[in-house]
């Protein structure tokens, strides 16, 4: 369903989704959409209301629009540029300044997606912070640009779990980064950190 609309409005580009990631065809697109119709599968198997759509545009391999509908919630957001858009309005948060990392509300899907290194590490940032919560996929990263929570680390995320958000991240000026603090890079071949 999703595919067929977008390719109805923009017929020539093509549509990359989990379901199709595999397509060794995908490798040397540029222009492309990427539909992840489910983020958050446990959450929808479960009846919880956090899973959502998501959508994003790419543009020489870059993320220029994400969406993300949360039909649960009944709402609706999308990002591009610095434009950061609920159910048809722009929004504004407060901002916060000078957080520091103990009054910071930490943010991750499941302690069991981290290898054994990395989980030292969150659980290193655990013991810093004000306090965490688990679950949410999507949904966190959401909560992230509205201010509510303050960090969101995942690892071994596809592409389709993260590259409709980073327009929606990037209209709040949120930083993007792998382990190292370098800006995230994703193909179709493997998984990234």
């Amino acid at each position: 369903f999703i595919s067929k609309k977008i390719s109805g409005i923009t017929p020539n580009l093509p549509i990359i989704s989990e379901e199709t990631s595999e397509n060794k065809d995908n490798l040397n697109l540029k222009d492309f959409w990427l539909i992840d119709p489910i983020d958050g599968t446990k959450s929808y198997m479960s009846g919880r209301p956090l899973w959502g759509t998501m959508i994003g545009l790419l543009k020489n391999n870059k993320p220029i629009i994400g969406m993300v509908d949360f039909p649960e919630l009944d709402q609706l957001w999308i990002g591009y540029k610095d434009k950061l858009i609920l159910n048809g309005n722009d929004c504004s948060f407060l901002e916060k300044e000078n957080l520091i990392l103990k009054n910071a509300i930490f943010a991750s899907t499941a302690p069991e997606l981290f290898e054994f290194l990395n989980l030292q590490k969150i659980n290193s940032i655990i013991d810093n912070v004000k306090f965490n919560i688990w679950s949410g996929d999507c949904h966190n990263y959401i909560l992230l640009a509205q201010g509510k929570i303050d960090l969101v680390i995942e690892e071994n995320l596809n592409s389709w779990d993260i590259l409709p958000l980073i327009p929606i991240l990037k209209s709040r000026e949120i930083s993007i980064t792998d382990w190292s603090g370098s800006e995230i890079s994703f193909d179709f071949k493997t998984k990234k950190n």
